[in-house]
């Protein structure tokens, strides 16, 4: 698919209207992380509880890596490559979901 192509466009729309944060979220941030995952389609609620959980571990590698200042080597290609997969599962959703 292609990016101008109207189903890439309604799909990136989507993805980016499910991660754009408010200055001043009504709830954490984690909270936020859990809904992104929470409601992806083709995906049941066990599935989706490990995605969550996923990504909320990749958000607190994060949070480490920007307060402590410092995470292991192999962590860091872990954690990239944890962060891509999630990721593609959010733009796979979107996709099928503007389809």
């Amino acid at each position: 698919m292609r990016r101008n192509e109207p189903a890439a466009q309604n799909a990136y729309c989507l993805v980016e209207r499910r991660v754009r944060f408010p200055a001043a979220p009504l709830n954490s941030i984690r909270s936020q992380i859990r809904k992104l995952f929470a409601s992806l389609l083709g995906v049941d609620a066990a599935e989706a509880t490990k995605l969550q959980r996923r990504a909320l571990c990749v958000y607190d590698k994060r949070s480490t890596l920007v307060h402590d200042g410092h995470l292991p080597n192999e962590e860091l290609f872990t954690l990239e490559g944890e962060a891509r997969e999630l990721l593609e599962k959010l733009f796979a959703s979107a996709i099928e979901e503007a389809q």
